[in-house]
């Protein structure tokens, strides 16, 4: 009975130690972390950095993978674990984030879709996913957090912005690389609709003919005016401008495309878009960086962007002075496979 006795307590002596280890692995690339549930990966000014943190940084590094080597994706995931905590760090001190060890957020993220799944079943609105994924709420709750601090960062900032002077000192040493004009073509530009008053195509091959004529017209040094007089009806030149940096409508806009490509008095091609038959006359143009967006403009723009870069300049000096201590098991532990 004591040799059973013995064995049991040998038993349940193994079971707790498989108990307090975790085993984290992936079938490609493996990632292999044994760690006890106490431990945490890393530390920032005491405040730990558990290993499922650290795990995180390393899934959202995966596309790394291959293309460097192991040892410099543990350490890039490592570095991005400790600018995470770092920025927690500064939302609890502008107190936007009460709590920020990983099991509080855990919490948080079970009570955030139980509320969505009732929020459903009660019928009532719902914005964003109907459930939150471990890794989609982190992200959610992080952005937030780091807005709510550079509001808080812009309100400091006020009264010494006051005069805009600040402003004004930061666009004069950002404005080469923030503020440059991307590039503009402005065009005067006909247009000859070839869809009939029941908006269909039964007009186009008419309206081509017609529309290679004002071209011809045009290219002889015809005034645009009159040329607009005789075939459209409201006779009226439009002025349409282009930006280089609008990637959304130059992307699916050939008018845009087309527009882009002309030379300073050049006439373009006969283009279709939108049921309608357009040419253009490029009146003027500038090239990329040869001018810059005036300050009156985009003031606000320019305020956004100065309390960002004194958001990354605080973050980057915080780290730089922060009390960084690594888990060297742990951390050792990570395996990297093919």
């Amino acid at each position: 009975m004591k040799r059973k006795a013995g064995l049991g307590k040998w038993m349940t002596a193994v079971v707790f130690v498989l108990t307090a280890v975790t085993l984290v692995g992936w079938a490609k690339g493996n990632l292999l972390v044994v760690q006890a549930r106490s431990d945490d990966m890393a530390w920032v000014n005491e405040i730990p950095i558990s290993v499922v943190e650290f795990n995180k940084s390393l899934r959202k590094n995966r596309a790394n993978f291959g293309k460097t080597s192991g040892d410099a994706w543990k350490k890039k995931a490592l570095d991005d674990s400790v600018s995470i905590k770092m920025q927690q760090i500064i939302a609890q001190e502008n107190g936007v984030w009460s709590d920020i060890s990983y099991p509080s957020f855990l919490q948080q993220w079970k009570r955030e879709n139980e509320r969505r799944q009732q929020a459903i079943q009660n019928k009532q609105a719902v914005f964003g996913p109907t459930q939150y994924s471990e890794d989609g709420y982190f992200e959610y709750m992080l952005s937030n957090a780091n807005i709510a601090v550079k509001k808080k960062m812009q309100e400091r900032e006020a009264a010494g912005l006051a005069d805009g002077e600040g402003l004004k000192a930061f666009y004069e040493r950002k404005k080469d690389s923030l503020y440059a004009s991307p590039g503009s073509v402005k065009v005067q530009q006909v247009v000859l609709t070839f869809l009939d008053a029941n908006h269909q195509v039964s007009l186009k091959e008419k309206k081509r003919q017609e529309m290679e004529e004002v071209k011809a017209k045009l290219s002889s040094g015809a005034d645009w005016e009159e040329v607009a007089k005789a075939y459209m009806p409201e006779g009226a030149v439009s002025v349409q401008q282009f930006a280089a940096n609008n990637i959304r409508q130059n992307l699916r806009s050939p008018a845009a495309q087309a527009a882009l490509k002309l030379k300073l008095q050049e006439i373009s091609d006969v283009i279709e878009e939108n049921g309608s038959y357009i040419l253009m006359k490029c009146v003027e143009k500038s090239e990329p960086g040869s001018a810059y967006t005036p300050f009156e403009e985009i003031k606000e723009q320019i305020l956004k962007d100065y309390i960002e870069d004194k958001y990354k300049e605080e973050l980057q000096t915080r780290i730089s002075q922060a009390r960084i201590k690594v888990n060297d098991r742990l951390y050792q532990a990570v395996k990297v496979g093919e």
